[in-house]
């Protein structure tokens, strides 16, 4: 299952992407292989996808010629107390994907297990934010207007095919949106035809548009944020969090087992009176005379409580354990 960034653009080697690729310029990878990522998503489990009932705006949004359609036209609000909910009237959605509109499908790493593991390996692999988005095209469409993102973009085509025009790159690292006012229009300097299987990688500053011709598309659109200042040299991998653990943090004995949950595991940084521990957006401070525990549990494939310095009975060490847990970087192997 393609969940990992070296199989999503194989058969091109992870160094050769970062050398001749990365922020330079777009790889087109065909494949001739429509079913290489039936595993990580289908139009099957798109299809199913659609038909849940508990689907809400703006999980589901729909656009046509660069537009997004007001949410009156496919969206039921619900009330509940003083609470209202915007919940996706599939019905109508599905009319207007057969009229012409594009169905996006909103942080679909959310809603599905293999996007939700591709988006924690790439996150960890570029050190960045990122969103998986889904676009459902019926043939003869487009969603959007030629534009260029903020952010690299990785597109991979999941079933039928779309063709894409490349431009130019305006802003090599823009930090404004596209403003069309601002670009005259020219010839595409690239023109393809992305079939199911294939990958594109787009760094941001490329003016492009994709147009389903002769049938439907579904694509999944990989942002990624790499710009910010604030969201470099951190660990953006979410803690895993198992229920387990949340239940049974409070049960720890001198023989639990424990390891760290997130590799790589996140940054210890030492101050003059206290340590810190940075992931995803999140800060905990401890005292500095826990340092070397810290680094215990940290960069331990797995201890037992009585092997890490300190006495179990002394209770920052025991609470300082919980936190842990607590925000999913420890994972409990054994309660006894």
């Amino acid at each position: 299952m393609q969940q990992n960034f070296e199989q999503l653009i194989a058969p091109v080697t992870t160094k050769a992407f970062y050398v001749d690729f990365f922020k330079r310029q777009p790889l087109l990878i065909q494949r001739d292989q429509p079913d290489f990522f039936k595993e990580l998503l289908s139009i099957e489990s798109m299809a199913d996808y659609l038909e849940r009932k508990d689907l809400i705006y703006p999980s589901i949004r729909v656009v046509k010629d660069g537009m997004e359609l007001p949410t009156s036209f496919y969206v039921n609000q619900s009330t509940f107390g003083n609470r209202t909910l915007e919940k996706i009237n599939i019905r109508k959605v599905f009319g207007l994907l057969a009229d012409g509109s594009t169905v996006v499908g909103q942080q679909m790493n959310l809603a599905f297990p293999s996007l939700y593991a591709l988006s924690q390996n790439l996150a960890q692999q570029f050190q960045a934010k990122l969103n998986i988005n889904g676009y459902l095209t019926p043939s003869a469409s487009k969603a959007f207007r030629p534009h260029y993102d903020m952010h690299e973009i990785i597109v991979i085509q999941v079933y039928g095919s779309k063709v894409w025009k490349l431009y130019d790159m305006p802003v090599a690292s823009p930090h404004e949106p596209f403003d069309r006012a601002k670009w005259t229009p020219t010839a595409p300097s690239h023109e393809f035809t992305l079939k199911q299987g294939d990958t594109l990688y787009l760094p941001c500053g490329f003016i492009h548009e994709a147009i389903s011709v002769d049938e439907p598309s579904l694509h999944l659109s990989i942002g990624l944020s790499l710009h910010d200042a604030e969201l470099q040299n951190k660990n953006f991998v979410e803690p895993r969090g198992r229920l387990f653990d949340v239940l049974h943090h409070r049960q720890l004995t001198p023989d639990s087992r424990l390891r760290c949950s997130m590799k790589p595991p996140p940054t210890l940084t030492e101050h003059k009176d206290f340590v810190t521990i940075e992931f995803y957006d999140t800060k905990l401070t401890f005292p500095l005379s826990q340092k070397d525990l810290l680094l215990k549990l940290l960069t331990t494939e797995e201890i037992m409580i009585r092997e890490l310095p300190g006495k179990f009975n002394d209770p920052a060490l025991v609470q300082g354990i919980r936190l842990l847990i607590k925000h999913g970087i420890l994972e409990i192997v054994s309660i006894a």
